[in-house]
């Protein structure tokens, strides 16, 4: 069976997959994307008389509002985290009360069958109780970015690593059997780059457009040779940069912005690239320059010369002048 999205449908998220449950209480959720470009665990449909006007929500075109829909206002949805018996609810108006004490009997039971629930955040973390907040926010759910994931940018194709540049591991088995512990990453081997970003189609790809400005920061190895590079994608430390048995394969995976757009970088991170005088000095210029003698000239030598010294061009007009090392003319023949 084949699943598409209807041509006029704003969000190009499958319903199939956009279903989840949350990680901290077990509550079956459903992910939109939102019309700022970000997505929100929705609940089911609820009536609209009994929830403050500040949780409604509504779907539009597979979009998620805040608000009622005006084409049905008898119904709304209502964002997950502001109902999860998981968290603490300081300010819970009273009319959201009872649902809250209905999932929370539904999570006991839940983790007494086996459910592990994910330890919630603290209070202090910016948490989207009531998902009208303009703040990022830490939402439960499996599609919700624990990590960072840098991108590396080798001859036009873009790589996705498993997190950051200084934690990718090398992939070589060790002679006890083990995964080598070394990084991949080396100093001075690639820098940031700002790419753009390729036109996306649909809605959802605008919004990733419009939110990123169309350019991403990647890691390139443009400039690296091609058997440094070659170490980099197999995913390999120095010390085994060889034919070494592989303890697994690389964790690679080819970037799309459309599927990882979680993890575009759209800030310059800071500390990978070595500082102005770290690294190696191919050349730093002559301490000391001696320039030509000649009144007028600024030619330059770093020999040591002695003083008095004329540049080339200087010495050239002085021979003309003084007609030193002209030739002689030949005699003609005997008449």
């Amino acid at each position: 069976m084949v699943m598409e999205v209807h041509r006029t449908n704003q969000s190009r998220l499958l319903r199939k997959q956009a279903r989840g449950e949350c990680a901290y209480c077990g509550t079956p959720v459903e992910w939109y994307d939102r019309y700022d470009a970000r997505r929100i665990p929705l609940s089911p449909e609820l009536p609209a008389a009994q929830i403050p006007e500040r949780y409604q929500w509504h779907i539009s075109r597979g979009v998620a509002y805040p608000g009622v829909d005006p084409r049905a206002p008898r119904y709304c949805r209502v964002p997950h985290p502001a109902m999860c018996p998981a968290l603490e609810h300081a300010d819970l108006p009273p009319e959201l009360g009872d649902v809250v004490a209905v999932l929370a009997v539904r999570m006991r039971k839940r983790i007494d069958s086996g459910f592990v629930p994910t330890l919630p955040p603290a209070p202090g973390d910016d948490q989207e109780r009531d998902g009208d907040e303009g703040k990022p926010s830490r939402r439960p759910g499996p599609t919700a970015p624990e990590r960072v994931r840098h991108t590396v940018h080798y001859t036009g194709s873009l790589r996705l690593g498993p997190g950051p540049l200084e934690d990718l591991q090398c992939t070589a088995a060790r002679e006890d059997g083990a995964r080598c512990p070394n990084p991949v990453f080396v100093t001075g081997e690639g820098r940031w780059e700002l790419l753009d970003l390729p036109h996306l189609p649909g809605r959802r790809g605008q919004m990733i457009l419009s939110a990123s400005n169309g350019k991403m920061w990647v890691w390139s190895l443009t400039t690296l040779d091609f058997p440094a590079a070659a170490r980099w994608l197999r995913q390999r430390c120095p010390a085994h940069d060889d034919h070494t048995a592989a303890f697994c394969r690389p964790e690679w995976e080819d970037f799309h912005p459309l599927r990882h757009s979680d993890f575009i970088v759209a800030r310059k991170p800071e500390g990978y690239e070595p500082a102005p005088g770290d690294g190696p000095t191919i050349h730093d210029g002559p301490r000391t320059l001696r320039q030509c003698a000649q009144t007028g000239c600024h030619n330059t030598t770093p020999a040591a010369v002695p003083d008095g010294w004329l540049c080339w061009q200087c010495r050239k007009r002085l021979n003309r002048r003084t007609g030193a090392r002209r030739p002689q003319r030949r005699p003609g023949p005997p008449a």
